[in-house]
């Protein structure tokens, strides 16, 4: 292989690399985040329900971190998750 080409080659491994390693960072993060909000609701509501549970699976972190917030005022699930969205 030409000089150039393995240089090509080498720097799409290593922006390759970088990529990954920055999905698996977010990926690593937002799952602490939700073990953590699952963790509060669980000491201070109890077991969360499938629904409330399915609803932290897929959230993403700005969602997770204004929920973790709420919970420190919230005297009911409605009070973190809103009204309207726990029927």
């Amino acid at each position: 292989m030409t000089s150039w080409v393995q240089a090509y080659v080498d720097q799409g491994k290593t922006q390759g690399l970088i990529e990954g390693e920055a999905k698996g960072e977010a990926k690593g993060e937002a799952k602490g985040r939700r073990d953590m909000l699952l963790r509060l609701l669980r000491r201070r509501f109890g077991d969360a329900r499938a629904d409330i549970t399915e609803r932290i699976r897929t959230a993403d972190i700005a969602q997770l971190d204004d929920w973790s917030e709420r919970i420190l005022d919230a005297r009911t699930l409605a009070d973190v998750f809103g009204t309207d969205r726990l029927h």
